[in-house]
């Protein structure tokens, strides 16, 4: 009884420690697993999606195209939550995009959050 006990003790602390470091490697990739970018708004488009092109507008390889979903949050520049609608072109944004990108001109990402930090 006592060698089951011993191996049943065992096998409950090695599924908390397996949950405990599960839970810290997720958090870890979750907290990596975005960059972001700050340039100004050149173009605001509605086809396939809403897109944005963020960057500089006379240099074709220092833009961003992000593509905006559901869940994209955008932000004032003191952290409130706004509409998309009110990001115009010629703000400077910084945007919050996951790490996975096209290798097209402009680069393609999903963008996670965007947060207006000078208004045209």
């Amino acid at each position: 009884m006592k060698k089951i006990l011993a191996i049943f003790s065992a096998f409950v602390l090695m599924l908390i420690i397996t949950v405990v470091l599960h839970n810290k490697v997720e958090a870890y990739i979750a907290s990596n697993d975005e960059t972001s970018y700050s340039g100004t708004v050149i173009l605001i488009e509605n086809g396939y999606g809403l897109n944005m092109i963020v960057g500089d507008k006379n240099n074709n390889q220092d833009r961003l195209k992000l593509l905006l979903t559901d869940t994209t949050k955008v932000y004032d520049k003191n952290g409130k939550e706004i509409n998309l609608s009110d990001i115009k072109i010629g703000d400077t944004v910084k945007a919050r995009h996951s790490e996975m990108m096209t290798r097209s001109i402009p680069v393609q990402t999903v963008a996670y959050s965007i947060r207006i930090l000078k208004t045209n």
